[in-house]
């Protein structure tokens, strides 16, 4: 046994994540274990224990740290519990999506072999520091998917976990996502959280492991050395055909899609590490089988012995060998480089890669991608290392029509580059997909907790960045990427597009036209995608033909590849096939001139691959690959009329719970003319969570090996490590355009109510999640599918639907249609007293609200009311005459019934009442409005109690509304701040803290601390709702930008002008764009944003604003609405302030303003706030009567205009040359 002591050499072991792989791991350690036997003649096999001072591990990575460091096992010890493990834990699936294995099985394991291992059942143990085998394992919390969280054996200052079970810290590292569910953890307090493993950005925990030591044993400790142990690499390319590919989807298809590849993260951590000591012998040392984990699942128990034989062949290699021999002597205390733990940080910028580089691409580049050097070697010099003291952006476009490479060869340059850049991946083709790729690296850089804002969050970042990135925009549009880009001269950014020209321009030497490719890497490509040798003259001369009758196009010589490989097709044979099909083509209209005649080689191609999959469809042998094919083809003709890119599972998801808790497949099956698609929407039972409350799960399997079909014929691209799909443009117009019109109208139609199928109209955040999500989807839908559905009910509920979806993305114009079209079809076939008629006029009601069309909605309102009242007294009396036994008894029943003023028991006429109240303050009919609020806080007052907060704050909305415009309220009917917290905290544990009703909580909160001048935490609360309707809704939302306005009003009347300033502009920005310029929301920021300029007497501006305010309001309000007077009034004022107020008076009302803004921030204020210096006012005055001018002292009079107070500058006094005086204004009493 090694001896311990405060001056020996620490010895570091990282273990890697990996599942059942992890069993590599421990085989490569016994070996090493066993070297060190023999090299120094030690009578027994040592533990690790005995040699390493701190463990670090991830997944099941953490469980072998566990085993071996605080639970001090050997070697064959571990190997033998892992063994174990294997079989009882993973050979029991469950049909779960969340929780493939039972985790009390995996916990009942960990139990029992604590009890047997006799060391106590906590994770802490009693070790001193300068003793060996601590360790720690790494887990993340469930909800905060970019904070790694350490539970530890050993003593550290702050750690939350000290009180951790030995069984708690193994399955929180191993919950994998949908393999187990999370593990809860208590902290010191008590509070309980959820957690997961870490695999997510620590797979490879070896960072972790270096910060861990430096705090544990001090930078000045030498170090021995750093091992990492892999479980086993794999190619991160899909092998074609087999099996391996339905179960990389399986594990994925359901999991966070920022989950990245764990192999690819645990190598790059390796080489980050690898490069700082690669001058330093026997220093660190990285064992990991190459090729160790290839075909083998994180679950896949039954291959622990080919883990082990895999391994065992690894470590006989040469190299492998001596490494362990270098190992053995270090841990030995033979060898060392002579480093301590300060070295880790102590490499010069220029000596080493970016810190933490990010590769967020869309996917990979073809695993058969063939030439282009010339083009790479172009943008290598383009974007390569630059001169001392350069940072100036660098931009290059390639361009090119669809189908030439473009998006192959930037996806190529960023694999090449991913070592030297952050590389940021954006799709252009539109703004709906540019704000989601931004959203997507959000999540990745930034975490969940933190991708609130993602568009402007990036930028910052790129902004503030002081290392190199590169910002990739693939489908780049001609125009309109300024906002997605950083101020400043800084970064590098690619473009690709089918456009010659960007705007602005680049200079021709960075632009490149991607042009047909040259015919030997044609050929090669050719050869390699048909998997067929190239060394071969006749196979090289036949491809020859081949790739000229393509037009040299990547795009079609990959599907001739996949098609000569799958059918199986001869090369020889190729081309008859292929210019069959081209004949065909050259017949069909469409293909007459300009590019779709150059698309046709592409197409013939396409048509070829899809003849190939329907020739495996008709086979009657190998029944599996029929169906597998005949899937395809279904998938083939619904995704087609999405959009080509995306999350497609997400939509076949949904619809399948959704339709099976209507049970739509009874009366409605999903079906495309006469083909049945109920196969690829069903769904099994599954446990009851909180994500899945109906204990539903989606059936996947078909989707799964369709999609794999249709990838291995190269008509899609998947990217296994997050689901993701990404159809060429080509291949996702042609699969539209061989549907004949029959066929689109079917597929099209099936498409459209799958899509439906997946919406729900529930406000709930994975819902509204989704219905943002489907946007672009939605978009290439409406576009191409003009069918509507046989059965009308249905339609009238897609109607809804729709409307539902456009109203939260703003479009109120296309959600009034949708609904008009349902209440006509509702009022036709249901009549007017039903249900779902009064449903359909509520919500056309709220979109009239939201368009600023007041009377409108208050005429609908008004008639929704009247028949939900008169229908809900005809379901009383129909109710009651049961109870009735005479006639004089249901005459006297039927007069006490309807006399009886209960029907706002009703909650959905409630709510009725509460948009009627808002449409009549907004048409300035105060006293009605004043009467509804009345009448809703008499029905609180009689079932709740007068003094209720419910009946208080309908009495404080009626002291409101009966108030003027500029009249201060009265608050003492509010809700106290007592009130407030009790509010919040009930729904907080009810609801959840992300529930909509909770942050709605946050908000009474917020004003209640306001009212008591508790601004401090009034202030984050604000910001806290801001930043969820950023991240819930979009920062481009109606909901998000009412967050704005309603901060911005927060912020003007706590005196921060300068802060409202920029609020109100944001809102009066999004609000033109979204509802128009004279839209009341548009106006009102306008009339708010005009009050704080004319509070920093920048009376000009207010003025100016107030015109058009006034322009606005009487088009949109008319000229006798308050609003409209208010806006003259104001107007007169400050244009009278402007002329009469001398500029020393608004040198002081200006330093008031800025000085409350910055005491507001305090430290934090903006630069400006903290540098500006107030102008003297003294000085200003002393300089004009120097300058002979006429100063004067006022006194202020109110005299009153059309009921609103107008105040006056009246003179008192004149002075001039250089008599001492003090100007005062003066108010009257």
């Amino acid at each position: 046994m090694s001896v311990s002591g405060e001056n020996e050499p620490v010895n570091l072991l990282a273990l890697d994540g990996g599942g059942i792989r992890g069993v590599s791991e421990l085989v490569i350690l016994d070996e090493v274990m066993r070297r060190m036997q023999h090299k120094g003649n030690l009578a027994s096999l040592p533990k690790p224990c005995d040699y390493f001072h701190l463990f670090g591990g991830t997944s099941t990575g953490g469980l072998v740290a566990i085993m071996l460091g605080r639970l001090g096992m050997g070697t064959q010890e571990a190997l033998k519990a892992y063994d174990s493990f294997a079989s009882e834990i993973f050979s029991k699936r469950r049909l779960s999506l969340t929780e493939k294995f039972k985790a009390k099985a995996l916990e009942d394991t960990v139990k029992k072999l604590v009890r047997e291992q006799g060391k106590g059942s906590v994770l802490r143990n009693q070790r001193q520091t300068q003793e060996k085998g601590h360790a720690f394992v790494c887990t993340m919390p469930a909800q905060r998917h970019k904070e790694t969280v350490r539970l530890r054996t050993y003593d550290v200052a702050g750690d939350k976990y000290p009180n951790c079970l030995i069984y708690e810290a193994a399955r929180a590292t191993t919950a994998a996502t949908t393999y187990f569910r999370p593990m809860a953890i208590k902290d010191e307090e008590g509070k309980e959280e959820k957690f997961v493993d870490a695999a997510l950005g620590t797979n490879n925990p070896i960072s972790i492991l270096w910060d861990e030591a430096v705090n544990l044993f001090g930078k000045k400790r030498r170090l021995g050395c750093v091992v990492s142990l892999g479980t086993g690499s794999r190619k991160v390319e899909m092998a074609p055909g087999g099996d391996r590919l339905v179960d990389k989807i399986k594990f994925l298809v359901s999991a966070i899609k920022v989950v990245k590849e764990i192999g690819t993260d645990s190598e790059k951590d390796h080489e980050r590490w690898q490069a700082k000591f690669e001058e330093f012998d026997y220093t660190y040392f990285r064992l990991n089988v190459d090729g160790g984990a290839q075909g083998i699942a994180l679950s896949d128990w039954k291959k622990i012995n080919q883990l082990k034989s895999r391994t065992r062949d690894y470590l006989r290699e040469s190299g492998v060998k001596k490494m362990i021999d270098d190992l053995a002597e270090v841990l030995l205390g033979n060898k060392s480089s002579g480093l301590n733990l300060a070295h880790g940080g102590s490499l010069s910028k220029e000596t080493t890669i970016p810190a933490e580089p990010r590769a967020i691409r869309r996917g990979k580049s073809s695993n058969i991608f063939t030439g282009r050097d010339g083009i790479l070697n172009r943008l290598d010099k383009h974007f390569g290392p630059r001169e001392p003291g350069d940072t100036s952006r660098r931009e290059f476009h390639l361009r090119g029509m669809g189908g030439v490479g473009k998006t192959q060869i930037a996806l190529k340059f960023t694999e090449r580059n991913e070592r030297r850049f952050h590389i940021l991946w954006v799709d252009a083709t539109d703004a709906v997909t540019t704000e989601q790729s931004y959203k997507q690296i959000a999540l990745s850089l930034f975490g969940p907790d933190e991708c609130k804002d993602p568009v402007q969050r990036v930028v910052l970042w790129l902004q503030k960045s002081d290392e190199e990135w590169l910002l990739v925009f693939d489908n780049a549009p001609v125009s309109g990427l300024g906002m997605y880009l950083p101020d400043g001269d800084h970064g590098n950014v690619l473009y690709t597009s089918r456009h010659r020209n960007l705007q602005p321009r680049l200079r021709p030497e960075c632009v490149a036209s991607i042009e047909e490719m040259e015919a030997p890497e044609a050929m090669l490509l050719l050869l390699r995608s048909a998997q067929m040798p190239a060394d071969i003259t006749e196979n090289r001369e036949l491809a020859r033909s081949i790739v000229h009758a393509l037009g040299l196009l990547p795009l079609a010589i990959d599907q001739a590849g996949a098609y000569i490989h799958m059918a199986p097709c001869p090369l020889k044979n190729y081309l008859g096939v292929f210019n069959e099909q081209k004949e065909v083509l050259l017949r069909t209209p469409r293909f007459k001139g300009g590019d779709e005649k150059r698309h046709i080689a592409v197409y013939a191609t396409f048509n070829i691959s899809y003849k190939a999959i329907k020739a495996f469809a008709d086979k009657k042998e190998d029944m599996a690959r029929v169906k597998d094919a005949e899937t395809a083809l279904k998938l083939l003709n619904l995704i087609c009329f999405y959009h080509n890119e995306g999350f497609i599972s997400a939509i076949f998801d949904q619809a399948a719970k959704f339709r099976h808790r209507m049970e739509r497949s009874l009366h409605c099956p999903l079906r495309a003319g006469e083909v049945d698609l109920e196969s690829l929407v069903q769904t099994i039972e599954i446990e009851v969570t909180p994500k899945d409350p109906q204990g539903r799960g989606w059936v996947w399997d078909d989707f799964v090996s369709g999609i794999g079909f249709l990838h291995e014929f190269s008509l899609l691209k998947l990217d296994t490590s997050t689901a993701y799909i990404n159809m060429h443009v080509l291949v996702h117009d042609w699969a539209r355009d061989r549907l004949d019109t029959k066929e689109k109208l079917d597929w099209g139609l099936a498409a459209k109510s799958l899509l439906m199928d997946s919406i729900n109209l529930d406000d709930s955040n994975g819902s509204v999640a989704h219905r943002r999500n489907v946007l672009p989807d939605l978009e290439v839908c409406m576009k191409h599918v003009h069918a509507k559905h046989n059965d009308p009910d249905l339609e009238s509920e897609h109607q809804s639907k729709l409307a539902k979806l456009f109203r939260q993305a703003g479009d109120l114009k296309a959600a009034e249609t949708e609904l008009t079209k349902a209440l006509v079809y509702r009022k036709a076939h249901y009549g007017l007293l039903d249900l779902g008629t009064f449903s359909a006029m509520s919500q056309l009601a709220r979109v009239y609200l939201e368009q600023g069309h007041y009377s409108k909605a208050e005429e609908m309102l008004l008639e929704v009311i009247d028949r939900r009242a008169l229908y809900l007294r005809e379901q009383k009396w129909l109710a009651s005459l049961i109870q009735c036994t005479t006639i004089a008894d249901d005459e006297a029943h039927k007069k006490t019934m309807l006399d009886e003023d209960d029907l706002l028991n009703d909650g959905k006429l409630r709510r009725d009442k509460i948009a009627l109240g808002s449409a009549l303050s907004f048409m300035d009919n105060m006293q009605a409005a004043a009467s509804v609020c009345e009448e809703l806080m008499r029905w609180h007052e009689r079932k709740h109690g007068r003094q209720s907060q419910q009946a208080r704050k309908w009495r404080h909305m009626a002291k409101k509304a009966h108030a003027n415009v500029n009249e201060e309220v009265d608050h003492s009917d509010a809700m106290t701040v007592q009130e407030a917290r009790e509010l919040l905290e009930d729904r907080e544990v009810r609801l959840g803290f992300d529930h909509y009703a909770t942050i709605a909580a946050k908000e009474f909160l917020a004003a209640a601390l306001t009212r008591e001048n508790e601004l401090r935490e009034a202030q984050t609360l604000m910001f806290e709702v801001l930043e969820w309707n950023k991240n819930i809704y979009g920062e481009a939302s109606l909901q998000h930008t009412h967050a704005v306005y309603r901060l911005a009003v927060w912020s003007a009347h706590q005196n921060r002008l300068y802060d409202a300033e920029n609020f109100f502009i944001i809102a009066i920005c999004r609000y033109t764009e979204k509802l128009g310029k004279h839209h009341p929301e548009t106006l009102d920021s306008m009339r708010h944003l005009a009050m704080c300029l004319a509070g920093r007497a920048e009376y000009a501006r207010a003025a100016e604003m107030f015109e058009d305010c006034l322009e606005g309001s009487r088009v949109a309000l008319g000229n006798d609405h308050r609003l409209t007077i208010f806006c003259a009034h104001a107007l007169r004022q400050f244009r009278y302030y402007e002329e009469t107020v001398p500029d020393h008076l608004r040198a002081g009302i200006k330093n008031s303003a800025v000085q409350a803004n910055r005491d507001a921030w305090g430290e934090f204020a903006p630069q400006w706030m903290q540098e500006w210096m107030p102008v003297s006012v003294e000085d200003m005055m002393t300089a004009a009567l120097e300058r002979g001018e006429t100063l004067r002292s006022y006194k202020m009079v109110q005299i009153e205009i059309e009921g609103f107070p107008f105040f006056e500058l009246t003179p008192l006094s004149e002075y001039t040359g250089m008599k001492a005086m003090e100007m005062t204004v003066q108010r009257e009493d």
